[in-house]
C-alpha cells in the first residue's frame, strides 16, 4: 500500500476499492476537496480491523495552482529568489486547501532547447537553477512540514532528463559536466531539506535512471534526520521493459533494489512484489539473483521512508489535517 500510487479520475470507484484493500498509498491529481475527503475516508475505514494508513495526495504544482503565474523560466528571469519563495508559498496555500500535501516540483533540469519542457526549468545558468530551486523548496515546505498549509517538495528530474532531448532517450554526460552543470541544483534542494526526488525517464550513460542505483543513492541525504523518498516518474518502473531490462518481474526487482521507493502508476510493485517477497527472484540472463529476504528488507526500507514522510506531514496525527483546514 504505502509504496504504490494512483491518479484520481474516471476510475475513482475502482481506486476506492484498491484503497479499501490497502493497495494504494498515494493519489495523484485530485481536483476537489470532496475527492480527497472521500478517498481519505476509504483509507481510514477501520472496519477491516487493521490500523489504517492515511493517504497522501500529490500534484504537479509547477508555476501556480488556482492562481496561474508566468512559466518557470520567466519567473527565474526575475532574479529574485525571495519573491519566488513567496509565490511558491501562495501555491502551497492554494494546493493544501483541497488536501494536497505533496508537490512534484521544483524542476531543476538543465534545459535543452530540443526538449519541450524547457519552459518548466529555471534557465541554463547552474547557479540560477540552484538558487531558485532551493527557494521553491522553502516556499513549499516552510520550516514546519506538519503545518496545514505546508507540503512536501519532490524535486525533478535527476539526472539528465532534458539532455536526452526527448523522453526515454539516452543522455551521455561526462563526469565533469555532470558535477558542474547537472548535479548542483539537486544538491542545493537537498540542503534546503527537500523530502523527495522523482527520477527521470531517460538513460544516464547507458543505464535507465529508474534502475540506476548509484545515481539514486547519490540523491539521498545521509546526514539528515529524515530519509529521502524516491518516486518513479509516470509508469517509469513498467517502462523499464521497453529499455530492454527484461520481463516485468525483472524490471520490478531492478527498480526496487535500485532504490525507487514509490511505483507511480505502473502497478508493478503491487502485482509482483507480494509473490517475489516470498520466492525471491533469479534471472541469470540479466545477472539478477535476490533472495526473498533481500526483497523483503528492501520493501521494509521503502515503506519506512514513505511512512516517515507521512508522519512528518502530520498525517498520522490527523489524516484530515489539510482537508479540514
Amino acid at each position: 500500500g504505502p509504496v504504490t500510487g494512483a491518479t484520481a479520475g474516471p476510475g475513482s470507484r475502482k481506486i476506492s476499492k484498491k484503497i479499501e484493500n490497502g493497495e494504494i498509498g498515494f493519489i495523484l491529481g485530485p481536483k476537489k476537496l470532496e475527492t480527497t475527503r472521500a478517498f481519505q475516508d476509504a483509507a481510514m475505514d477501520r472496519s477491516k480491523g487493521c490500523r489504517p494508513i492515511p493517504l497522501a495526495f500529490a500534484e504537479d504544482v509547477i508555476h501556480g495552482y488556482q492562481t496561474g503565474c508566468p512559466i518557470n523560466i520567466a519567473l527565474a528571469g526575475m532574479f529574485d529568489a525571495k519573491r519566488l519563495e513567496q509565490l511558491t508559498r501562495m501555491w502551497a496555500v492554494e494546493s493544501t486547501a483541497i488536501g494536497i500535501n505533496i508537490a512534484f516540483a521544483p524542476i531543476a533540469d538543465k534545459p535543452n532547447p530540443h526538449h519541450g519542457r524547457i519552459a518548466e526549468t529555471s534557465g541554463e545558468p547552474v547557479l540560477l537553477r540552484s538558487i531558485m530551486s532551493a527557494a521553491q523548496v522553502r516556499g513549499f515546505q516552510t520550516d514546519n512540514l506538519a503545518s496545514p498549509d505546508a507540503m512536501a517538495a519532490v524535486g525533478k528530474h535527476p539526472y539528465g532528463y532534458q539532455e536526452a532531448k526527448i523522453d526515454y532517450q539516452g543522455a551521455r554526460i561526462p563526469a565533469e559536466e555532470f558535477n558542474n552543470e547537472h548535479r548542483p541544483p539537486f544538491d542545493e534542494m537537498r540542503k534546503a531539506g527537500v523530502r523527495g526526488f522523482m527520477t527521470s525517464f531517460n538513460t544516464l550513460n547507458g543505464i535507465p535512471m529508474h534502475a540506476h542505483s548509484e545515481a539514486i543513492e547519490d540523491l539521498r541525504d545521509k546526514n539528515a534526520d529524515y530519509e529521502t523518498v524516491i518516486f518513479a516518474d509516470f509508469a517509469g518502473i513498467e517502462q523499464l521493459e521497453a529499455h530492454g531490462l527484461g520481463p516485468p518481474e525483472a524490471c520490478t526487482v531492478r527498480g526496487l533494489m535500485s532504490g525507487v521507493d514509490v511505483d507511480l502508476m505502473s502497478d508493478n510493485y503491487l502485482k509482483f512484489l507480494p509473490r517475489l517477497a516470498e520466492t525471491g527472484y533469479k534471472f541469470e540472463d540479466a545477472g539478477l539473483d535476490y533472495t526473498a529476504q533481500q526483497i523483503r528488507d528492501r520493501i521494509k526500507q521503502a515503506c519506512g521512508r514513505v511512512l516517515g514522510l507521512k508522519y512528518d506531514l502530520g498525517l498520522f496525527k490527523d489524516p484530515y489535517l489539510r482537508i479540514n483546514n
